[in-house]
């Protein structure tokens, strides 16, 4: 005799509701959530290390006999972004002169056969913007330097979102080149118009902290954060850029910025 026959057909009917309830739950468990609904998890050893030049990602080939090509998603709090393409296994984010945040990170691996996994997300602590490194005599505490506004190669520009689908932190991106790093180190002074108030901020220096043609190159960045992209600001800056050699000369850059419009 079958033993679920003496089992009452409305207990019988819930028992096995249940059952398949907890087997989808078990399916859709190896899928991961937004933005990659629907597509399955993969383990590709993803790891993030946080280093003083940014943050180096390495992952594997999870299907080795097939050529892949890989997304990096980036998640900085808002939602995972798409911030590159790439077909090899690591890849180096710089996030320049951001304040010190946890930065979660993602690949989606596109593979020649057609079939597309996630890694899985992997979070990592972004480094403390490197110290100013002091060239030959520096500078003596008290020491008053005078110099002349001929700063050049000075770059104010927007970050722009790389997901118009998606909020994203929004900066304004003030970097100069620098093969070395300057004695005196550099600051940037900015006076907010609307309220007066100025404050002064060290300006941190890399190896791929100033962009230029969209190339990185060594040099000091400042990233001051504006809001999120697809808000309506009316913000205005007074911006001073002042690099101090070691010698006690120092050289100025000036400009106004402003904008009344979406971020």
């Amino acid at each position: 005799m079958n033993p679920l026959h003496n089992i009452p057909a409305a207990l019988l009917a819930t028992a096995l509701a249940c059952l398949s309830m907890g087997a989808s739950n078990a399916a859709r468990a190896q899928f991961s959530g937004p933005p990659f609904l629907g597509v399955p998890l993969m383990d590709m050893r993803l790891s993030v290390t946080s280093t003083a030049d940014g943050m180096q990602l390495q992952w594997i080939n999870a299907k080795p006999s097939l050529q892949a090509t890989y997304q990096v998603y980036r998640n900085t709090g808002s939602g995972l972004a798409p911030l590159a393409a790439t077909t090899a296994m690591h890849y180096s984010d710089h996030p320049g002169g951001l304040p010190r945040m946890t930065v979660t990170y993602e690949i989606e691996a596109h593979w020649s056969n057609g079939s597309i996994a996630v890694s899985g997300p992997v979070s990592a602590t972004t480094p403390n913007m490197p110290p100013v490194v002091m060239g030959p005599g520096p500078i003596e505490p008290g020491k008053r330097c005078f110099g002349r506004p001929d700063l050049t190669g000075v770059n104010i520009s927007k970050t722009r979102n790389p997901n118009p689908n998606a909020s994203y932190p929004v900066f304004l991106d003030v970097d100069f080149p620098s093969a070395t790093p300057l004695g005196g180190g550099a600051k940037l002074i900015v006076k907010d118009t609307q309220t007066q108030a100025v404050t002064t901020y060290p300006m941190g220096y890399g190896p791929n902290y100033s962009i230029a043609n969209g190339v990185y190159a060594p040099g000091y960045q400042y990233l001051l954060p504006l809001g999120m992209s697809g808000t309506v600001a009316k913000l205005g800056y007074d911006l001073t850029v002042e690099a101090v050699n070691a010698d006690c000369s120092f050289h100025s850059f000036t400009a106004h910025w402003e904008i009344n419009g979406f971020l």
